[in-house]
């Protein structure tokens, strides 16, 4: 299986951890105030309560074997860069923070993210790139992180300066 396939089956495997979880460590609440919770919070319950314990173990043995896989690929490589969303961050009348699938595969195995807003919208909202790093290596990730920023405000220093100096010929 190729490493997208394997990255798509991590999001089918948080889901079920995701769902599973709730239903458990919240079926009490569920039993004995169902009335209280909105549609939505009672409709994800009782999903994750038709989980087997089977296929709930399932996703924890995928996700494992992700973190094995990510451990070993971080031994030769510092970082991932990822987009952070699909595009501007949303307005906050917007009412949702937008989709988190672009975090979903790293969260779920426990790996440290950076966002960086790197570009500004027409609207003038962040567009940001993530960096992800290894597990427990946060500070490796902060530094690599500090090491792009540095990199990206000396190539836009340069392009300033290269742009100024074409003003100032013509």
């Amino acid at each position: 299986m190729t490493l997208v396939g394997h990255l798509s089956g991590l999001v089918e495997s948080q889901n079920i951890i995701h769902y599973y979880e709730i239903a458990r460590n919240l079926a009490e609440i569920r039993e004995n105030h169902n009335d209280t919770l909105s549609p939505q919070v009672a409709k994800l319950m009782a999903y994750g309560a038709t989980i087997s314990d089977d296929a709930y173990q399932e996703a924890i043995e995928f996700r494992n074997g992700a973190v094995s896989y990510f451990t070993s690929f971080f031994k030769d490589f510092d970082a991932i860069i990822t987009p952070s969303a699909s595009g501007e961050a949303p307005l906050f009348s917007a009412g949702s923070t937008g989709n988190p699938i672009f975090s979903t595969v790293w969260t779920l195995c426990g790996l440290p993210c950076l966002n960086m807003p790197v570009l500004m919208s027409e609207n003038d909202m962040p567009i940001g790139i993530q960096l992800v790093g290894g597990p427990e290596e946060d500070d490796r990730l902060l530094r690599t992180g500090s090491w792009m920023l540095a990199t990206l405000n000396a190539v836009e220093a340069d392009a300033a300066d290269s742009n100024e100096t074409v003003a100032t010929k013509l």
